[in-house]
């Protein structure tokens, strides 16, 4: 063992979350928010993500589902999170 094995645990980062509704189609608000798109696939309607990072030149698409939470962290960049994940790690706190 060395001294930097052990537990660890996440920092308490404050994020600004919304809900993805049932409807990505008419969920504009968060769309707009987070910068994302609607694409249709064979389960239906999602909300694509794209991330890009001119300073290390890649680009990744991440996927929200009906019912996902979206969130912002500090850093300005956004991610979808499942709900029963979002419910498990984060509690509601005011600014």
């Amino acid at each position: 063992m060395t001294e930097l094995d052990g537990f660890y645990q996440t920092r308490r980062v404050l994020i600004e979350a919304r809900r993805l509704g049932d409807d990505p189609n008419t969920d504009t608000d968060t769309i707009a928010w987070c910068g994302g798109r609607v694409v249709t696939n064979h389960d239906g309607a999602v909300m694509a993500i794209d991330h890009i990072d001119d300073t290390r030149n890649w680009h990744a698409t991440m996927w929200a589902s009906p019912g996902d939470w979206i969130i912002r962290l500090p850093d300005g960049r956004f991610y979808p999170v499942r709900d029963d994940v979002f419910g498990r790690d984060w509690v509601p706190t005011v600014e």
